[in-house]
């Protein structure tokens, strides 16, 4: 058995089964109504066997990308700041964000 994360539901909703009866638990324990059909449960298992507790399978190439620029600390104010500083010829805070810019680029291609 392995821990579920916080993003199974999303998955069994990209997977068209949120709402049926059944429960888990965060260490991995299914508990499935008896009534549920056994073609059901298959289906919510296989999702369960490709689940990874520690990653959104289901997020967007957009959202990937948003999360690591937060990661890094990148804001919309930051962004706006090396702006007005580059237009009042201080470009070092715009350089070292399109820096960040172009890392988040390479570790997270567009697919």
């Amino acid at each position: 058995m392995k821990p579920i994360g916080k993003h199974f539901h999303k998955e069994l909703l990209a997977a068209g089964l949120a709402g049926l009866p059944f429960s888990w638990s965060d260490y991995g324990k299914i508990n499935f109504d008896p009534k549920l059909p056994q073609d059901k449960r298959d289906a919510v298992m296989r999702v369960y066997e490709l689940h990874d507790p520690d990653t959104d399978s289901t997020a967007t190439y957009a959202d990937r990308r948003r999360e690591e620029y937060n990661r890094r600390g990148v804001t919309m104010e930051a962004i706006m700041e090396g702006v007005i500083e580059y237009l009042g010829n201080r470009p070092q805070k715009l350089q070292a964000l399109m820096q960040i810019r172009d890392e988040v680029r390479t570790e997270i291609p567009k697919s």
